[in-house]
């Protein structure tokens, strides 16, 4: 199946994501970093994100995803797992290392919310994937809806500063 997604927003400059959407009257919109290397992942990511109502920034390697974390106050960051040159887990634990203000964005007693998109589902990866210090995963292929419960659990958008309580995903183990 080939969904046709014009996905603009994800090649807009950082600046042009903090701009506010129509009814959320002159708000800024939370924030959402999608990381993937893989175009048509990103892009589908970011569609998701950008209809919800989230403002979506993208990156396409970890070392650009950190460029864009030093420089942007950035509510949620959905991480693919297997990046080249640095993966997921370096990039997370980066992110952890220097999880300060900067990272936060409006969240300011709590970490960046950090959710893994990968393709890795074994047992074995989902525990690797939690310890590491993810706050929940997602499992490729997932469906939009799980995508948007995801968004919605850890970024909502009528109180963004609120984390949300722990994942059905990560309470069931």
């Amino acid at each position: 199946m080939t969904l046709p997604l014009n996905c603009d927003s994800c090649a807009l400059p950082a600046f042009a994501a903090e701009e506010a959407s129509p009814g959320h009257s002159g708000k800024k919109r939370p924030q959402v970093l999608v990381v993937d290397d893989d175009a048509d992942n990103l892009q589908l990511a970011c569609y998701v994100a950008e209809q919800a109502g989230y403002a979506v920034l993208s990156a396409k390697t970890g070392r650009q995803a950190l460029e864009l974390i030093g420089h942007q106050a950035i509510d949620l960051l959905l991480l693919d797992v297997v990046l080249p040159e640095l993966d997921g887990f370096a990039v997370l634990k980066r992110v952890r290392a220097g999880a300060d203000q900067a990272l936060m964005g409006p969240r300011s007693s709590q970490a960046l919310p950090v959710i893994a998109i990968t393709a890795l589902a074994s047992e074995a990866d989902q525990r690797e994937i939690m310890a590491a210090g993810f706050n929940d995963y997602l499992c490729k292929p997932y469906s939009i809806q799980a995508l948007e419960s995801l968004l919605a659990r850890y970024c909502p958008l009528d109180n963004p500063a609120i984390i949300a309580p722990e994942s059905p995903l990560t309470s069931q183990r």
